[in-house]
């Protein structure tokens, strides 16, 4: 019975020298974590101070306001003349209408798009609108060339005459 008690005094003592250094290790870890986080609070500390001069202000979303320009009508060059002589011969109205028809309705830029109201967009020097793209695909012309959209506008003026520019009537005429 004594060997019992001299054994289990032994197991009791090795017991609490294991737990004893499973304590020193976990002080050791934690002493360490403290070590580290002081180490991050110096570099913190050491870091240049940033002061911010001007106050962030949020950035509220202003609708544009659209600045219009005095336009100053131009005469066409290079493939816009070309393409207004073509239209002016083939339809027999005068170069100088057809310069400004283009003009008003795309400053000569060949490849200007306009989305209306209604969601569908006009195309090219003559501005053809969406609505035509069936005919003119059925009649083999591409509104979306410079040479298609002129094409079509020949047929616009052969069978409508000026009328499906009466809209920007005022621009060109004044133009």
């Amino acid at each position: 019975m004594e060997k019992k008690i001299i054994q289990r005094n032994k197991l009791r003592s090795f017991w609490q020298i294991l737990l004893k250094l499973v304590v020193l290790i976990v002080v050791l870890e934690l002493l360490l974590a403290l070590k580290a986080s002081w180490d991050i609070q110096r570099i913190v500390a050491e870091m240049p101070k940033v002061e911010v001069k001007t106050p962030i202000k949020p950035v509220i979303a202003k609708k544009p306001v659209v600045k219009h320009k005095k336009v100053v009508y131009v005469k066409p060059t290079g493939q816009a003349l070309e393409i207004a002589i073509k239209v002016s011969k083939e339809t027999g109205v005068s170069q100088e209408t057809i310069s400004r028809i283009m003009f008003a309705e795309s400053e000569y830029i060949a490849t200007a798009s306009h989305l209306n109201k209604n969601k569908t967009r006009d195309h090219g020097y003559f501005q053809i609108n969406d609505i035509h793209i069936s005919t003119a695909k059925k009649m083999g012309i591409d509104i979306f060339t410079p040479e298609g959209n002129a094409e079509y506008a020949i047929y616009l003026i052969k069978t409508y005459g000026l009328s499906p520019w009466s809209a920007s009537k005022s621009k060109w005429n004044k133009v």
